[in-house]
């Protein structure tokens, strides 16, 4: 791999140099749009709920835990969380499907149809109805 400290600095170097300096422009600009509110004055007018961490409709801890809870939230994130993990199997497919071959496509194209089925699947169960 290195074969000394110096390897290792003169490869690095640039690249450490690069996020030194992002940093640097990240913190002035910081600085500077709090500089910039507090010579103009600009004065929020936000209500609480846009403010609120939680933007799902009640509030998380004054919650009655034994009234109704409309459980779609939940499911539309898991199906979210489904069909965008596909995207993490994509990315390293498309810069390797080259060195694999036709092997490759048809592996692919069997995850693609397996997706595709359970959309369909869920369209016509009307998950996907509010």
């Amino acid at each position: 791999m290195f074969t000394s400290l110096s390897s290792f600095t003169i490869n690095y170097t640039g690249f450490l140099v690069y996020i030194l300096i992002a940093l640097v422009i990240l913190v002035i600009l910081q600085f500077l749009s709090i500089f910039v509110k507090s010579v103009l004055n600009v004065k929020s007018n936000f209500y609480t709920e846009i403010l609120s961490i939680y933007e799902c409709g009640f509030d998380p801890f004054f919650f009655n835990l034994s009234g109704e809870f409309n459980v779609i939230f939940y499911r539309v994130s898991i199906l979210f969380l489904l069909f965008d993990l596909e995207l993490v199997l994509f990315f390293p497919w498309v810069l390797t499907y080259l060195n694999f071959g036709f092997t490759s496509i048809i592996a692919v194209l069997c995850f693609v149809i397996l997706l595709f089925w359970g959309f369909f699947y869920e369209w016509n169960n009307n998950v996907l109805d509010w």
